[in-house]
């Protein structure tokens, strides 16, 4: 197994860890003792997944997120949007989203206008 490979099983691991976590309503260190893993361990992957933006802030954390509307015990957590605005910029020809999900997953979409932009926020919207 590569070192790319393994780092990849390690985020995996990891990000199973704190979905389970999250969904227990237990806290972090609880939750660690009662399935075998050191609480430092927990707190640093969370740290490093946060970092390389595999795993989002917790509501209430630096004062930026209000609390969830979601019981603890709930394993879906809600979809929040944020605000966006246009500008048409001059001799671009694409535009660039990345959308980051509660569940570490990433998408990245490249559009060749605005109103394309509009038309996926608005599936997404429609979604939720």
């Amino acid at each position: 197994m590569s070192r790319r490979e393994d780092r990849e099983c390690k985020i995996a691991e990891w990000l199973e860890h704190l979905q389970n976590w999250r969904a227990s309503g237990e806290a972090l260190s609880a939750y660690a003792r009662s399935h075998g893993v050191e609480p430092w361990s927990m707190y640093y992957w969370r740290n490093v997944l946060r970092r390389e933006g595999h795993w989002p802030q917790e509501p209430g954390e630096a004062g930026r997120q209000q609390r969830s509307a979601v019981a603890p015990d709930s394993a879906r957590a809600p979809m929040r949007f944020a605000r966006v605005t246009f500008e048409e910029a001059s001799g671009s020809s694409s535009i660039t989203v990345r959308i980051m999900l509660e569940n570490g997953r990433r998408v990245e979409i490249e559009l060749e206008d605005t109103q394309r932009l509009r038309e996926v926020l608005s599936a997404l919207e429609s979604a939720a």
